[in-house]
């Protein structure tokens, strides 16, 4: 009695089907489906995204990864609409690459360079790739999210009209390059820049961006022109001078529903948009008509590490601009002197609060 064969059903799947499964696939199995069927030979050439991962250095593999990712560029016969790079490659390699794909319809991309460290005299150098100049005149990119660069656009820079995410971590650029960045995608919604190098004074005029996520060592920040922001998110592992004045910061962003503030002596939470209701839902669209995104506060958690007088005037600001609150959590240190604490707790009592509902709960983290 014969053996009958089951059905290769996923190689009669439809080509669209078949691209679609290759592209969650790294580059180097997504080229070993070639060999399953004449089906697949060609599969991985036209599929719409790569995602391209040098890991010979945790193998101990012979290859020629430059000449693999050549290859893989030069043969796809389709457009590329999302492309994933984590390499160790030379910036002559990077320098093809990149050209090369800013010509094949890009609209997600997302490149990560391993750091090269050079030793000198008592000194380490963080060596970073230099993003190719083509990569700025790709208009059809709508995210980006790039690690371990430096970023200089050519002087004919016009933006980048499609851009609605940005992500740019361990990237070294200046202030009017990020500037021109942001200014320069008008649809940009979502900005994280996490633990860039040469930024000092920050502007940010983005009329559509509605999520900011700043970790970086600045001065100041400037959101004027950011006026629909409604999550603003900012970590300083050291006080600078960016938040002395917070409140000239957050005068303007009349939308704001979340903030989060954290450095090594304080957190700020707050949140205007949640309001607890008898059947465990919430209200998630409160209407407030005030012309200030303080006007709808109900809460506001936050944790000193020490007692400054910058946070004293940033508590003393909130208790005088919320006019629906209802919680003020202030969480100290667990190692605060109680005599310390015991003042603290006298000067709030003392400040003038807008809402005659706001209760000031004052306690020690665990």
């Amino acid at each position: 009695m014969g053996i009958l064969l089951e059905a290769d059903r996923i190689s009669s799947l439809p080509d669209c089907l078949l691209e679609s499964i290759v592209s969650l696939l790294p580059i180097r199995e997504a080229g070993r489906t070639c060999i399953l069927s004449k089906r697949w030979r060609y599969a991985w050439a036209s599929a719409p995204s790569l995602n391209i991962t040098d890991d010979t250095g945790n193998i101990n593999l012979d290859l020629n990864w430059s000449f693999i990712v050549e290859q893989a560029l030069s043969l796809h016969n389709g457009p590329i609409l999302d492309f994933q790079l984590n390499t160790r490659a030379g910036q002559c390699d990077l320098d093809r690459w990149v050209p090369l794909l800013t010509r094949k319809g890009l609209q997600k991309l997302r490149l990560s360079f391993d750091r090269q460290v050079k030793k000198e005299v008592n000194v380490i150098i963080l060596m970073s790739y230099r993003m190719h100049t083509s990569l700025f005149c790709c208009t059809s990119l709508v995210s980006l999210d790039l690690s371990c660069c430096s970023l200089n656009p050519s002087c004919d820079y016009k933006g980048l009209p499609s851009l609605k995410f940005l992500t740019l971590m361990r990237v070294r650029l200046t202030d009017s390059i990020l500037e021109s960045l942001v200014s320069g995608s008008g649809r940009l919604e979502k900005l994280v820049l996490f633990n860039c190098d040469g930024l000092s004074h920050l502007k940010i005029h983005a009329s559509s961006l509605s999520f900011l996520f700043v970790q970086a060592k600045f001065s100041a920040i400037n959101l004027s022109k950011s006026s629909n922001l409604k999550a603003f998110v900012v970590v300083l592992h050291k006080r600078d001078n960016a938040f002395a004045s917070m409140t000239n910061v957050l005068e303007g962003l009349l939308g704001l529903e979340v903030l989060f503030f954290y450095d090594s002596f304080m957190q700020v939470y707050c949140h205007r948009q949640l309001e607890s209701q008898s059947d465990g839902c919430f209200c998630e669209n409160m209407n407030c008509q005030s012309g200030s995104w303080l006007s709808c506060l109900r809460r506001v958690k936050i944790r000193l590490g020490e007692i400054r007088l910058e946070d004293m005037e940033l508590i003393k600001f909130l208790l005088l601009n919320t006019k629906v609150l209802d919680k003020f959590f202030i969480e100290t240190s667990k190692g605060m002197d109680q005599a310390i604490q015991l003042s603290l707790e006298k000067q709030l009592l003392l400040l003038p609060k807008a809402s005659s509902r706001a209760k000031i709960i004052l306690k020690n983290s665990c």
